[in-house]
C-alpha cells in the first residue's frame, strides 16, 4: 500500500526530568514506577503543552507522601494531571549512607505533541497492535493509557479524511473495526470517507472506559458531518441524491440512538445540592 498524504496527526511524547540536590553520602529518590505518562485526551485534541515541574516528598519505602507544583505549565488540565500522575507512582527511596530515608526531589514532566505524516501501513500496524495490547492489559489504569493512544489514532484518521476526501481510506478502516459495525455500514464503503465509523466500533468494544461520553459526542459531530457532506453533494449530483435517502436513514438511526444515550448520561448526573 503507498504512504498517504502527509498531515499532521498526534503522538505522545512524555519524559521525566529529576533534579534533586547531591551528596557524596546522600543518594536522591528515583522514579521506580515504569507507568506510560498519561496526556489528557482533552489537551491532546485542544493541541495543549507545555511542561510542569513538581516537588515530591517520598517516603523512606518509595512513596509519594507530597506533591506540590512548584511551577505551572499554563494549562490547569496539564496541572492537574500531572499531580494526579505523580501520586501514583513508585519510588526507589532516597538513601543517606545506604540507608532509606524521607527526602524531597523534583520532577518534570512534559507534555509535548510531535507532528508526523499520516502513513496508512503505519497507522494500521499502530492499531491493530494498540488493539492487542489492550485486549491482554488486566490493569485498568494501564488500559486506560492504550485506549487513549487509540482514540487519539482514530482522531489523526479524521484529521487525514478532512484533507483527503477520498473514499480507499475505508479498506483501512474495515480492517481495524468488527465485522458487525464493516456489513451495518457497508452502504458507505465505496461512496464516502467513512472515519466515523472507527468511533462507533470504539463504542461498542470499550462501552466502560472513561473516554466513552467524549466518544459519543464525537461520534455525534461526525455523524451530523457526514449528513451535511451528503446533502450537499445530492445537491449537485441526481445520481448521489438517488442513494443519499439509505444513508441518511442508517446515519439518523444513529443519530437518535446515541442522543439517547447522551441524554441518559445526563439524567444519571447527581444533582447539585441546594
Amino acid at each position: 500500500m503507498k504512504v498517504g498524504t502527509a498531515l499532521g496527526m498526534l503522538l505522545l511524547i512524555a519524559a521525566f526530568g529529576i533534579d534533586c540536590a547531591s551528596h557524596s553520602r546522600l543518594k536522591p529518590p528515583r522514579v521506580a514506577s515504569q507507568t506510560p505518562l498519561d496526556y489528557p485526551l482533552s489537551a491532546q485534541l485542544d493541541r495543549l503543552e507545555g511542561e510542569v515541574s513538581l516537588t515530591v516528598f517520598v517516603t523512606p519505602d518509595g512513596r509519594p507522601e507530597e506533591v506540590a507544583l512548584s511551577r505551572s505549565s499554563g494549562h490547569e488540565v496539564l496541572d492537574e494531571a500531572a499531580l494526579r500522575f505523580v501520586k501514583k507512582l513508585n519510588f526507589t527511596p532516597g538513601t543517606l549512607d545506604e540507608e532509606p530515608v524521607g527526602s524531597w526531589t523534583r520532577l518534570v514532566l512534559r507534555y509535548k505533541l510531535s507532528e508526523q505524516a499520516f502513513e496508512r501501513e503505519r497507522w494500521l500496524a499502530d492499531i491493530l497492535e494498540l488493539q492487542k495490547q489492550i485486549a491482554a492489559e488486566r490493569d485498568t489504569t494501564l488500559r486506560e493509557v492504550l485506549l487513549r493512544r487509540l482514540y487519539t489514532h482514530y482522531i489523526g484518521c479524521v484529521t487525514y479524511v478532512d484533507s483527503n476526501e477520498d473514499p480507499a481510506i475505508n479498506s483501512l478502516i474495515r480492517d481495524v473495526i468488527s465485522k458487525k459495525q464493516e456489513e451495518h455500514w457497508r452502504p458507505f464503503w465505496n461512496q464516502y470517507a467513512a472515519p466515523f465509523v472507527l468511533f462507533d466500533d470504539f463504542l461498542a468494544n470499550y462501552p466502560d472506559t472513561e473516554i466513552a461520553g467524549q466518544a459519543r459526542q464525537d461520534l455525534v459531530r461526525y455523524i451530523m458531518d457526514m449528513e451535511t457532506k451528503i446533502r450537499i453533494r445530492s445537491l449537485k449530483s441526481r445520481r448521489v441524491a438517488q442513494s443519499a435517502d439509505g444513508l441518511m436513514e442508517l446515519l439518523e438511526e444513529r443519530l437518535k440512538a446515541l442522543q439517547t444515550e447522551l441524554q441518559g448520561e445526563v439524567q444519571l448526573l447527581p444533582a447539585a445540592p441546594r
